[in-house]
């Protein structure tokens, strides 16, 4: 078979024909192949696509194999190969020919830049200097696309050829080009400008090729032709600096484009994408300079979400495929909106979306008030802060539509409902779980609409993973009884119908409500278990599937709240499709079963350790992230040896994976857990040279992070920076000023605790520090200062005595600040409050025990912080044992409030009846033994708790 019936055969739709010529043409040697492409591409007499085709090939050998070719031939062939292809390049050859020439000369021209960045072609660049001059405009655009797909091409020298490459430039932008030659050098003033994009001198001196390129914009975008838009979407992501100055005449173009219902989805997408990416990218300039142009805007992204088919099979479509469309106009959107209100922030979008919302709330078009609600949920994170103090104004206003006539306006109400809860947690579940549970209990009867209940089923997992245990069991009868009727009557249709939406979604909230009421769940579990396990045992075809995994992973979560008492049911890992929740489960075993799971360990190692690495699916590496310190607590009961066999295998694995990751949420499991590992193995955990490399990983990442901090302070830099950035540059996680200063706090916490008196050594450097950030109005360093000066009593030493002393009133007045028991407040108030019992316990020699012990049983019940609770707590305990005076007071009048305070811990689950702890507590309720006209004054889970207590038999 000769070479031009090889190239003829590559292209054949015989699959076997082109199999064999594939075959063939990977036989035929490097050198001899690079010959016969060329000779194929020189070649008048082939057809064209053929030897465009050799043209492809031969740019994809060079890119593969220069080296080799290089290698296998003298300089005169490839000094040849390159005189050829400029030859080539100046012949009359087809548009489409020449443009994959254009590709060849440079992948070429990439190998022709050394390493200091001298261009050894310059007759390239010569051939480029002349066609970009031609009045041959198809020379000139072969100029262009040499420069786009090279814009380094000028290597070293490029400083001295600027105004030259400028001029070149905005003459094919300006002149009377053919429209294709304006945009290959649109196309190529982008790429010089990325390429570029960290060079404020170039980006100042082509700000003025812009404007020639917002006129070709418009004129291509009329023909409906996108690659410009493309190009400008580019800019706006990745260097919209330098369309600062140009930013009116951009706007006008891209509001005219997406406002104009004549253009085709794809470009008015576009022309928003460059709107959206501009905001996230430099939102402070849309702010500063786009006031004129946001009312419009939004106004436009509202009504794009009404546009929505009627479809009135919607209600009973099994898959939701349409509402996933991320290319229909309603989604793009949706997610405009959103991504714009993440960008400029919610003090510039939600007045103007609220507004335009409220009306469409009136609107008797289903459509608009399904949008108006959508909205709402799309604006939940960007307008945190503005929406936080309107929530019971803005709640209020949506729970009538629950009883909407139209079944897709219904389904919006579970959607903003369950969004707010995630977005508002924990105070939406705190102020409004009695309006949120009914109504959503209600909408979970729509049996006539399965994919509003559905949604409504959704809704409860969103609030459940936000409630807290004590909210949420004041509905648990009614909302098990309400689950337990739609699981029955869906799994009817599943039989008869072989309908399973509801079915899927229903089985997940009934997991969701397991986790959340724990060992109440004990009481329901007959009432759902048996057809869970009817799932499990019988859904084996591929259609349940989905189904069957979500049964077990519900089973499973069940098992766990109830406890051993009722958990006999087991799974095969190897039979679940889902790998994220397969590792799920097997890390809820190791963490529960603990020292039980033993003989897993070593199985279960080897399945989840490589899954770090499992880059398609970031929940299968989270899972496998959080699994190390739970196994190699379970392998301790066989010994130090078998550990150290766990951990050597961890470690490097665990590190790379580190070292690799790039979902800083991953990263940031990884982290916790390498550092649970060593906590779990204690002072032998690392080797010298573990622990150098342990180093050299964090190291990495401590640059990166320092990297970015550099990179926000540029932005605050900027000349359109302002307060909105600031707050945006605030909030942004990990990153945030007060992280850092929170993960400072923390480590100096850390270093006080283990080297103890030695740390006076650093005093200067972290007494102002805590005496500071105990008046921060961030809660995270509050609660970060006042654990470090508990820990600091504890182990500090005597000669803190003064500054602990001193520090005492600033600890009071956070307890005692009236929002100190808000959530939000809670820890840093709990952590003050702890601090003070260290300071009384271990460093009192300059402070009034017994004035401070007054204040001190005035602050308690604490109940959030499990850690501080047990320690103050404790510390009570032995107060009450040796009948300290200032607790009991006189005639023991403070007796109903200890025996209250006690009592709350227990109804909120946070100490055991039965730890050591608990059983000096409950010994003590029972000696006080209060009578009912003081009990009647308790709360009603108090008094639930005080009759348990009562009916326990003490020893």
């Amino acid at each position: 078979m000769d070479f031009n019936e090889v190239l003829s055969q590559l292209t054949s739709l015989d699959n076997e024909v082109r199999a064999k010529a594939e075959k063939v043409y990977e036989s035929i040697s490097l050198y001899e192949k690079i010959n016969l492409l060329f000779i194929s591409i020189c070649d008048d007499s082939k057809p064209d696509d053929i030897r465009q085709l050799a043209a492809v090939l031969l740019r994809r050998a060079l890119f593969s194999s220069y080296d080799e070719i290089a290698k296998c031939a003298d300089n005169t062939f490839v000094d040849q190969l390159k005189g050829h292809v400029i030859g080539l390049l100046q012949k009359g050859i087809s548009l489409n020919l020449r443009k994959k020439v254009c590709d060849v000369a440079s992948e070429l021209s990439k190998n022709c830049i050394d390493g200091e960045g001298n261009n050894t072609w310059p007759e390239l660049l010569n051939f480029m200097f002349s066609a970009a001059n031609s009045d041959n405009l198809e020379l000139r655009e072969c100029a262009l696309l040499l420069f786009n797909s090279l814009p380094s091409i000028f290597g070293n020298e490029q400083n001295k050829y600027l105004d030259y490459i400028k001029k070149m430039l905005l003459k094919s932008l300006c002149e009377g080009s053919s429209e294709t030659v304006k945009l290959a050098a649109l196309k190529a003033t982008t790429s010089f400008i990325l390429i570029n994009s960290d060079d404020k001198a170039i980006l100042k001196l082509f700000a003025e090729t812009v404007i020639p390129m917002l006129q070709v914009l418009n004129v291509l975008v009329e023909n409906d032709d996108d690659e410009p838009l493309l190009c400008f979407i580019e800019l706006a992501e990745k260097c919209p600096q330098v369309l600062r100055s140009s930013f009116n005449p951009l706007m006008e173009i891209c509001m005219k484009t997406i406002t104009n219902a004549d253009v085709s989805e794809k470009i008015k997408f576009s022309a928003l994408e460059i709107i959206v990416s501009f905001a996230e990218n430099a939102p402070a300039t849309v702010r500063k300079r786009g006031t004129n142009y946001l009312i419009p805007l939004v106004t436009q992204l509202l009504m794009m979400m009404t546009d929505i088919d009627d479809d009135p099979n919607w209600s009973f479509t099994e898959a939701e495929e349409e509402d996933q469309d991320s290319d229909s106009n309603n989604i793009v959107g949706e997610t405009s909106l959103d991504r714009l209100a993440c960008a400029i922030g919610g003090k510039t979008v939600f007045p103007i979306a609220i507004n335009i919302i409220s009306q469409m709330l009136q609107n008797a078009d289903w459509k608009q008030r399904y949008a108006a609600l959508m909205a709402i949920s799309a604006l939940g994170e960007g307008c945190h802060k503005q929406m936080l103090p309107m929530l019971d104004q803005i709640v209020s206003v949506i729970i009538p539509f629950v009883g909407d006539s139209h079944c897709r306006v219904r389904y919006a109400v579970c959607n903003a409902l369950g969004q707010m809860a995630t977005d508002f947690s924990p105070n939406f579940e705190e102020m409004f779980h009695d309006k949120f549970i009914p109504n959503l209990l209600m909408l979970l009867d729509d049996n006539a609409n399965p994919r509003v209940q559905a949604h409504a089923a959704a809704a409860f997992v969103n609030f459940f993973e936000e409630a807290t245990q004590k909210v949420v069991l004041n509905y648990a009868d009614s909302i098990a009884q309400k689950f337990e009727e739609v699981l029955k009557v869906k799994m009817d249709e599943l039989m008869k119908k072989g309908t399973k939406l509801v079915l899927e979604q229903v089985i997940v909230s009934i997991a969701s409500l397991a986790d959340v009421v724990q060992e109440t769940f004990i009481g329901y579990y007959d009432r759902f278990m048996p057809c869970l396990k009817y799932i499990i045992e019988n859904a084996n075809v591929k259609e349940l599937r989905l189904l069957r995994g979500k049964s077990i992973e519900c089973a499973s979560l069940i098992g766990l709240a109830v406890g051993s008492e009722k958990q006999n049911f087991g799974i095969k890992v190897a039979g679940l499709e889902d790998k994220a929740t397969a590792c799920e489960m097997l890390v809820c075993y190791a963490r529960e079963l603990k020292q039980g799971f033993v003989n897993y360990v070593e199985e279960t190692t080897k399945i989840l350790i490589p899954l770090l690495k499992f880059y398609f699916h970031e929940g299968v590496r989270l899972a496998a992230a959080q699994s190390p310190p739970y196994l190699l607590e379970c392998a301790k009961i066989r010994g130090d040896a078998y550990v150290l066999e766990i951990w050597n295998y961890m470690l490097p694995i665990l590190l790379n994976a580190i070292e690799n990751e790039s979902d800083k949420s991953v990263l940031s499991e990884m982290l916790v857990s390498l550092a649970d590992c060593i906590t779990t193995l204690g002072m032998n955990s690392l080797n010298e040279q573990q622990m150098q490399e342990v180093i050299r990983v964090i190291d990495t990442h401590f640059t990166e992070h320092f990297e970015r901090y550099r990179e926000m302070q540029s932005k605050r830099e900027d000349e359109d920076y302002d307060d909105d950035t600031e707050e945006a540059l605030i909030d942004e996680a990990p990153d945030r000023p007060v992280a850092d200063q929170q993960w400072a706090l923390c480590v100096i916490d850390d270093i006080i605790e283990f080297c103890g008196v030695k740390c006076i050594e650093y005093k200067d450097i972290f007494i102002p520090l805590f005496n500071t950030n105990l008046k921060s109005p961030h809660t995270e360093l509050r609660q970060a200062s006042a654990y470090g000066l508990g820990v600091l009593a504890k182990h500090g030493g005597d000669t803190f005595a003064k500054v602990l002393a001193d520090s005492v009133p600033s600890l009071v007045a956070i307890i005692q600040d009236p929002n100190s028991r808000l959530a939000e407040n809670i820890h840093a108030t709990e952590n003050a409050i702890s601090a003070i019992t260290k300071i009384i316990e271990f460093n009192n020699s300059m402070i009034d025990v017994d004035a401070v012990l007054s204040c001190w049983l005035t602050w308690l019940p604490i109940w959030e912080d499990e850690e501080e609770v047990i320690y103050v707590y404790s510390f009570l305990c032995k107060l009450l044992i040796s009948n300290h005076p200032r607790i009991f007071g006189a005639d023991n009048c403070n007796l109903p409030h200890i025996v209250s305070v006690i009592l709350e811990v227990f109804a909120r689950s946070v100490i055991e009846y039965s730890g050591e702890l608990g059983i000096k507590l409950v010994q003590f309720v029972k000696v006080a033994n209060i009578d009912s006209s003081i009990s009647s004054k308790f709360t009603p889970e108090q008094q639930k708790v005080l009759e348990q207590i009562n009916s326990i038999q003490i020893n």
